[in-house]
């Protein structure tokens, strides 16, 4: 790169694919030494190493290092560890915000966090369907009382002739 050479004109001298020459020279410019030495050595595939030097922490390179290595996580989970590492870094432990102090991070916290990140996740989830399950009950329900006309009737008969816009809207869609 200092002779003036391009990244693909490297590439091709190389025998490395453009994008993995590009993360290296990142890797070596940002002075990330021992994700570079990881990532020639086989260990961490390139896109790897670079999502790992996105974080601050030489610690938390470390462990992220490691819990990749050990196998315990791919690059999905560890994008969304250092994710929740940053989100944390940001707004601290609390809901509000507040921080007590710098805490060190182990590779077991990381997939700890990680896990309750995703049991969390799946629990909004599986709310988010039994709502949805329960609005399409409604929605039926409503449908076919609303297609009676002696229902109709009664409704008219008690003055109660609205009903909620949203499940107005929905019953119409149904129809």
């Amino acid at each position: 790169k200092n002779h003036g050479y391009t990244l693909q004109q490297i590439a091709g001298k190389i025998g490395f694919s453009t994008f993995t020459v590009a993360g290296l020279l990142t890797l070596k410019q940002n002075g990330e030494e021992s994700l570079l030495h990881a990532a020639l050595g086989g260990k961490v595939p390139i896109s790897v190493a670079m999502e790992i030097a996105k974080t601050n922490s030489i610690e938390e390179q470390r462990e992220l290092l490691k819990v990749y290595e050990t196998k315990e996580m791919g690059i999905t989970e560890i994008k969304a560890i250092r994710r929740l590492i940053e989100h944390r870094r940001f707004a601290g432990k609390s809901i509000r915000g507040n921080t007590r102090g710098k805490q060190t991070t182990s590779a077991e916290s990381m997939v700890n966090a990680y896990k309750r990140e995703t049991a969390r996740q799946k629990t909004i989830v599986k709310r988010a369907r039994f709502c949805e399950a329960r609005l399409t009950l409604l929605v039926t329900a409503f449908s076919k009382l609303m297609a009676d006309e002696n229902f109709l009737n009664l409704l008219r008969a008690e003055n109660l002739s609205t009903m909620p816009h949203f499940l107005s809207e929905k019953i119409s869609k149904k129809s």
